[in-house]
């Protein structure tokens, strides 16, 4: 709760999301459009409140936030607006939802005015105890990391990742997985599953989130049944240059770096895996725009910086 509460202190009302868990993980399957809306709105409640208020929030913004193209936004509102007056969640069958309960529906109104640019909605009543006078059993973010994502998958396993980050690491079963993102007819491959869920919110979580994950796949036989995630919070994780290595213009000799890579090929091969994860999400972090040489390269120097770190090496 210490996190979450500096949180409070550091950011103001509108940047902060939060929700209930029960909501964080109940069964949806959202267009990023409207989900993007979606927070936004929820980031704009005065959360102390008994009863809901309107809450808008302006396209320009929104856009300026998660990087995208306003005309295209600007087109499709009207029948975003539409769309949210009629959504629903299931509460009642996310892994953390009442044995009774089934489908809320969200907004009581949403419409879209075009003069001002601003979307206005109201959540229904039945959403109160899962967004307001929350005083535990609750999740909070920066919208602003959630809004930058590029799938509703990532989106939500962004709130996912924040619900279970003082923990460290939380299982799902194939199962509660394609209940919470609504695939229980879609991917029936795992291998889909894998690729176009899991792998892909991965990637953009990497790139643009302030926590990510990694995750083993657990099998019975050779089927998958679960999935074990470990969170990783970037910022935490952050690995500072090697003071003995100038990433421009490299001052060890060819003798020295090779030595090390020898020592380095000589760890475990799962101590060597993650530490290789961690450093080539360093590399691409500093170099959005590099080739493959580069990242490669300075992928290796900061997985010798980590292992020398933790003790793995001299």
């Amino acid at each position: 709760m210490s996190q979450q509460l500096q949180i409070w202190e550091r950011l103001p009302d509108e940047e902060i999301v939060v929700k209930a868990n029960e909501l964080i993980t109940s069964q949806l399957n959202w267009t990023t459009r409207e989900y993007r809306v979606f927070i936004a709105h929820v980031s704009q409640l005065n959360r102390d409140d008994k009863d809901f208020d309107e809450v808008s929030i302006r396209l320009q913004e929104l856009c300026e936030i998660s990087d995208t193209n306003t005309e295209s936004l600007y087109s499709e509102m009207d029948q975003i607006a539409d769309r949210l007056t009629d959504k629903k969640i299931n509460v009642g069958k996310g892994i953390e939802g009442r044995q009774t309960g089934g489908y809320v529906n969200v907004y009581s109104s949403c419409t879209y005015d075009a003069s001002t640019g601003e979307i206005t909605g109201e959540f229904t009543e039945k959403m109160r105890p899962l967004l307001l006078q929350l005083k535990e059993h609750f999740t909070m973010y920066y919208r602003r990391h959630a809004l930058a994502m590029r799938s509703t998958y990532a989106m939500r396993f962004y709130e996912i990742l924040k619900r279970y980050e003082y923990q460290g690491r939380f299982q799902l079963s194939v199962e509660e997985l394609r209940t919470i993102f609504g695939l229980e007819d879609k991917y029936s491959r795992f291998g889909d599953l894998k690729r176009n869920v899991i792998d892909r919110a991965q990637e953009e979580l990497d790139e643009k989130g302030d926590v990510t994950f990694e995750y083993q796949v657990l099998r019975e036989g050779r089927s998958p049944v679960a999935i074990d995630f470990s969170i990783e919070n970037v910022h935490d994780e952050e690995i500072e240059d090697p003071p003995d290595i100038d990433l421009e213009s490299p001052s060890e000799s060819q003798e020295q770096e090779d030595d090390r890579l020898q020592k380095f090929d000589t760890l475990p091969e799962k101590i060597q895996q993650d530490i290789k994860q961690k450093a080539l999400r360093k590399a691409k972090h500093n170099n959005p725009d590099g080739g493959k040489m580069l990242i490669e390269s300075q992928m290796w120097m900061y997985a010798i910086k980590i292992a020398r770190e933790k003790g793995h090496m001299d």
